[in-house]
């Protein structure tokens, strides 16, 4: 029987304790036989960290320059995309000694020039694409072009990232059923949750061949306080737009960092029992997008 193809992602953004928090998903890669796609944040980056998960078989990709406010990917215009992902690829590139082919934007924001800039650079796999995601967990707020998109990998169109094209790039999107399967949705809903929603993902992609994306960040890992509830979390501000309701941030810190390691490892081992491949990004595009 084919296996489903499982893509395992790490968004690595900027935290203080980060070479902490990369060793604890290193150690739920290696105690579930995952190979994995690390998205880093090029100007955190380091020569040493870069080689150990080099080393262990996963792939490095691009998420990003600095990951602040200003990485508005969805709306920046094409030359400030062109300087930051230029600086971004070329940093990555440098410390790891070769070619990173594999992009997702900081909070998952893309547009039709981004992604013509990715191209441009060599880039050869987007996943910046959630299709029929439709929650309150997003940082993109709601997203029409999400409800659009379609659910298997494709080449963008020129004029939309959300309909298929002509680009040679191809967009990977990220698993969701309305609800995606990411860390956050684990954090606030719990491993049974993520379990159901898993085997509605295996069962799709029995029917159609469509990858099971997962997305998690390292420095959930090392959370270290909760917190506090406040009546403000409901006033709207400005930042929304940017960074989505501050509400789902709350919502996701009921469990500190050795909890939702635990959390992990249990879903992953629970997807490790089925009949699955672990690819990274490029491995899976190597495979079965080769003939496309």
């Amino acid at each position: 029987m084919k296996k489903v193809p499982v893509l395992i992602t790490f968004d690595v953004d900027p935290c203080e304790k980060l070479e902490e928090a990369i060793d604890y998903a290193l150690e739920l890669t290696k105690a579930n036989g995952i190979k994995a796609t690390f998205f880093y944040t090029a100007s955190y980056a380091e020569h040493k960290t870069l080689q150990k998960i080099a080393q262990d078989g996963h792939e490095i990709g691009c998420h990003g320059l600095y990951h602040d406010d200003t990485e508005e990917f969805h709306r920046l215009p094409k030359e400030a995309a062109q300087q930051i992902l230029g600086e971004a690829t070329e940093r990555l590139e440098k410390l790891l000694g070769k070619p990173i082919r594999s992009f997702r934007s900081p909070r998952v924001k893309t547009s039709s020039s981004t992604l013509s800039v990715l191209e441009e650079l060599g880039y050869s796999v987007d996943s910046s694409v959630c299709s029929q995601r439709l929650d309150f967990l997003s940082s993109n707020l709601i997203n029409p072009g999400w409800l659009i998109a379609p659910r298997n990998p494709y080449h963008p169109s020129k004029t939309s990232p959300y309909r298929k094209g002509e680009m040679k790039l191809f967009e990977i999107p990220v698993s969701a059923f309305m609800i995606p399967f990411v860390s956050t949705t684990l954090r606030i809903f719990g491993v049974t949750f993520m379990k159901c929603l898993f085997e509605l993902f295996y069962l799709e992609s029995k029917l159609t061949g469509k990858p099971i994306v997962y997305l998690v960040h390292p420095h959930e890992f090392v959370y270290e306080k909760r917190i506090p509830f406040s009546w403000k979390l409901f006033i709207p501000h400005r930042t929304w737009l940017i960074r989505g309701f501050p509400l789902r941030v709350w919502m996701g810190r009921r469990y500190l960092g050795e909890k939702i390691h635990i959390m992990n490892h249990e879903l992953f081992s629970w997807i490790a029992k089925h009949n699955v491949e672990f690819l990274t990004m490029e491995e899976y595009v190597k495979k079965y997008q080769s003939h496309s």
